[in-house]
């Protein structure tokens, strides 16, 4: 009987997992020192009930967004869109910051006993150029058998305030007895600041 119960409940969770969703799912936004930025996401309810919700930030920047609505009902089977301002600050830190807008189901009387609610986020990353030249790359490759020709693809990032001349990747191939095998160069680029 208890296995049936747990059964039961875990169905009623894996229902309610996908009730609602966010689009898109990542918003990415350059620096720069006090600037008001507009945007909006959309809300999107599969389930065939309202569903009730408070929008709130999580992260290092969350008192400087603001939200056209910080709770709303959106109705069964349809979408509603959500804008949003953010103003960035005089100064921050070099670096990525990653703030987390949530969007969070409420759940009338979860409060007098146990309930499950759902919370989703979106990432808002903001992306602060560091003095100077600075550089981040990732590297590509995928799995493959032994006599295969592997293609490698270098994805490289001008994180700083200046422009970077002659960047050349080179990759150097080992086996698993750590001996090279091989060496892989490209050619010379120039990359530009993102910002």
């Amino acid at each position: 009987m208890r296995k049936w119960l747990i059964f039961i409940i875990l169905l009623f969770f894996i229902h309610n997992v996908d009730a609602y969703l966010l689009t898109p799912p990542k918003i990415e936004f350059n620096f720069e020192a006090n600037l008001a930025l507009d945007s909006s996401f959309t809300i999107i309810n599969r389930d065939v009930n309202p569903i009730d919700l408070i929008i709130y930030v999580k992260g290092d920047l969350n008192k400087s967004f603001s939200f056209s609505e910080n709770s709303t009902t959106v109705p069964a089977q349809t979408s509603k869109s959500i804008n949003f301002k953010l103003v960035l600050p005089e100064t921050l830190k070099p670096g990525s910051h990653v703030n987390q807008i949530i969007v969070e189901q409420v759940v009338p009387g979860a409060e007098q006993g146990i309930g499950a609610k759902i919370a989703i986020g979106i990432l808002v990353p903001i992306q602060v150029p560091y003095p100077g030249k600075y550089i981040t790359a990732d590297l590509i490759a995928n799995n493959i058998n032994v006599n295969e020709t592997q293609e490698f693809k270098v994805k490289i990032y001008n994180l700083g305030k200046e422009s970077i001349d002659n960047v050349i990747a080179e990759i150097n191939v080992y086996n698993p007895n750590r001996v090279n095998v091989g060496k892989v160069k490209g050619t010379a680029i120039n990359i530009a600041p993102t910002n």
